[in-house]
């Protein structure tokens, strides 16, 4: 995932270290209008940011997004907006590369520019953004390992399973955090499991066979399944690839501890990215 698609989602995730956008339970007005100041403010600056250049490219001259220019007032998603952010929990991983799939995140990608360049708060627009990073990345994964819908398929075993030529040797452009494990190597599996980027994750996953159900982790990795809120799901900071950039939310967490077992990678990357907004630790790494 190149420097300008992680943008899209970047800034707008730093609107879940502001405290201020918690009107929860606040009815007094003068105290509401404080709070939206606050956040106009932070707007701004999150846009001056990127400089002149970035905010006049961020949305296609032919959008049909009314683009509010030079206002740094918040911007709110109309319903259809709202209810266009919503066809992430569609994009199917396993169906990446389809027409739809790839008209869709390209609209989607389009809203979460012109919704970042208008400093929108919404803990909706955040919930969707997280989704569409984490399937973003899952995508930019699949590029590396060069499979198409063809090779995703429900019955599909990993590269790491199959034998005879492949189309190219991309193990030797994998970055160390894709690389193969001995259990990838000796336990059949689908590929989508290939496509995460820690290592113990993978195998306490390989290992647990069909022992889970894997649709309702997908969903909840995603976070749209039952554990769905503004903190749930797997958040994406960096490249797809690095373990480093994914954050594991205290919902998912809570939920699907066995997953993340022995997983120090992401306990060190989650904790940094709660540090970064000034929260508690989320583990205890030695």
């Amino acid at each position: 995932m190149d420097q300008e698609n992680r943008i899209v989602v970047q800034p707008m995730l730093q609107c879940i270290a502001w405290p201020e956008a918690d009107w929860t339970g606040i009815s007094d007005q003068k105290k509401r209008r404080k709070l939206q100041n606050r956040l106009n403010q932070r707007a701004r600056r999150l846009r001056e940011l990127q400089g002149k250049n970035d905010r006049t490219a961020l949305v296609p001259q032919n959008s049909h997004i009314h683009a509010i220019q030079g206002s740094t007032s918040l911007a709110y998603p109309t319903s259809e907006e709202s209810n266009d952010l919503r066809a992430i929990e569609n994009v199917h991983i396993l169906q990446a590369d389809s027409e739809i799939a790839q008209a869709t995140m390209r609209h989607l990608e389009m809203l979460a520019r012109n919704f970042y360049r208008l400093g929108s708060p919404r803990t909706d627009l955040l919930i969707h953004l997280i989704q569409f990073n984490f399937t973003k990345a899952l995508i930019e994964n699949t590029k590396i390992f060069g499979l198409t819908s063809n090779d995703m398929d429900d019955d599909a075993l990993s590269p790491f399973n199959t034998q005879g030529p492949r189309k190219h040797d991309f193990q030797a452009f994998l970055p160390d955090s894709l690389r193969p494990t001995s259990i990838q190597f000796s336990v059949p599996h689908h590929p989508w499991l290939d496509l995460l980027p820690s290592a113990q994750m993978r195998d306490n996953l390989i290992s647990a066979g069909e022992s889970y159900d894997e649709t309702r982790l997908c969903l909840d990795m995603k976070g749209c399944g039952r554990i769905r809120s503004e903190r749930s799901g797997i958040i994406i900071w960096r490249e797809p690839w690095d373990p480093s950039g994914w954050e594991i939310t205290e919902a998912f967490a809570r939920e699907w501890g066995w997953v993340i077992w022995n997983c120090h990678d992401l306990f060190r990357s989650t904790n940094h990215w709660r540090q970064q907004r000034s929260e508690r630790p989320l583990f205890r790494v030695s």
